[in-house]
């Protein structure tokens, strides 16, 4: 059998990570992970103010925003999942629209790429679109 991710919500036909069977894969109990999940959600640290406070003063090469990076011309590439829990393909999306970038018009206007990865062009796996200096996958 093989183990699943376990954020992906899409997957739930008994044999997923918290299934009687995917918990014996794992090696844990419905307990443990229940104090597991309960341990990471005391910390109560706020992802925004962490990645844009303690990380930005630590790498101290993170520009104020992404438009800064692509008036720059540096390539900024945007990677978003379609089961990506945290970061939803249509959130991330919003985000890219609220770019102040000379070139978004012209990005949104163009169509999505299909991807097949080799396995044939009835099985897409993804989309890009790209215009100059900013690719979206």
């Amino acid at each position: 059998m093989e183990l699943q991710d376990i954020y992906n919500f899409m997957f739930d036909d008994g044999r997923g990570p918290l299934s009687p069977t995917g918990r014996k894969l794992l090696g844990v109990s419905m307990n443990e992970y229940s104090s597991y999940l309960g341990s990471k959600a005391s910390l109560r640290v706020d992802p925004g103010s962490f990645m844009d406070g303690v990380i930005r003063k630590k790498l101290r090469i993170i520009p104020q925003n992404v438009d800064e990076l692509l008036a720059n011309g540096v390539n900024v590439t945007v990677y978003n999942g379609q089961l990506d829990v945290i970061c939803a393909t249509k959130g991330t999306e919003a985000w890219v629209q609220k770019l102040k970038w000379d070139g978004l018009k012209n990005f949104t206007n163009l169509d999505r790429t299909p991807l097949y990865c080799n396995s044939g062009p009835h099985e897409t796996k993804a989309f890009t679109k790209s215009y100059k200096n900013l690719s979206f996958y």
